[in-house]
């Protein structure tokens, strides 16, 4: 089954693929390319998408998840992972687009109520101001080209950031495909204004942050996690990964995390 929706956020309506509870939101970009929001099977509690299973990864990685930021709700898979794997977790969701929200409810099923629509910058200087703490901040922001926003880009927003995290925290950052090869003008243009957003972000967090690359059909893409507690390579991610999903009763499943690849050569940095 197919649906639309249109927001006022797009020329091109979101569409919304649901084939036996395995959904698929996408919008055409506009640069007339498909940009998927969102892959989530509601009858597996599964998504396509690894980089959010390597977010929740490093979420398992620390001594409890009980309160997590997501910026942007968008059209719900972050919050629905978490919300089908850490039953006891408090979410709390922003994103400026009602409809996404919409979409999130009525076709992912998303329960979390304090989903609040507004400006990113502005809702974290609320939340700031009110003393809110988070063990975990999921970022994922892209506007209709498939890059960061500009107004979300400020330094003053990654330091909200970092005073809305525990001392013992995860901040995660999912950067939208870059092709290393791409002879793409668009997309190597991207990568360099990626590059400088990691580059920012390691002077606010610090340089305790860890790369993963994951290898996709035409290229790469990124995810980076901010000031961990310890240096983990592959091995110890693989074994405290299983120690703690078995902990919370979910299956041992490789498929999780098969691709993971750490960016020891700092690949991302080039």
């Amino acid at each position: 089954m197919i649906k639309h929706y249109q927001s006022e956020f797009y020329a091109e309506p979101i569409e919304v693929e649901n084939i036996d509870g395995d959904i698929t939101v996408s919008i055409l970009d506009r640069l007339e390319r498909e940009s998927i929001y969102t892959w989530y099977n509601i009858k597996e509690k599964s998504t396509q998408s690894d980089y959010i299973n390597k977010w929740i990864l490093w979420g398992l990685m620390q001594e409890s998840v009980n309160k997590v930021l997501v910026l942007w709700a968008g059209a719900g898979a972050y919050i629905k992972y978490i919300e089908d794997h850490f039953i006891y977790s408090e979410i709390t969701a922003v994103d400026i687009d009602p409809v996404m929200v919409e979409i999130a409810k009525n076709e992912l099923k998303v329960e979390t109520k304090n989903i609040v629509i507004d400006d990113v910058l502005q809702f974290t200087d609320k939340l700031v101001k009110k003393g809110e703490q988070f063990d975990l901040i999921l970022f994922d922001i892209y506007g209709a080209t498939g890059e960061i926003p500009k107004h979300v880009i400020s330094e003053k927003l990654y330091k909200n950031l970092s005073k809305l995290l525990y001392s013992s925290w995860v901040f995660s950052i999912n950067y939208a495909n870059f092709f290393l090869k791409s002879y793409d003008i668009v997309d190597q243009e991207r990568k360099k204004k990626y590059v400088i957003i990691h580059k920012e972000l390691k002077e606010i967090f610090w340089d305790h942050f860890i790369s993963f690359l994951s290898p996709e059909s035409e290229g790469w893409n990124v995810s980076v996690s901010y000031n961990l507690d310890k240096e983990y390579n592959l091995a110890d991610i693989k074994k405290e990964y299983f120690r703690k999903v078995k902990f919370e009763d979910i299956d041992e499943d490789d498929n999780l995390i098969e691709n993971i690849i750490l960016d020891e050569k700092r690949v991302f940095l080039r």
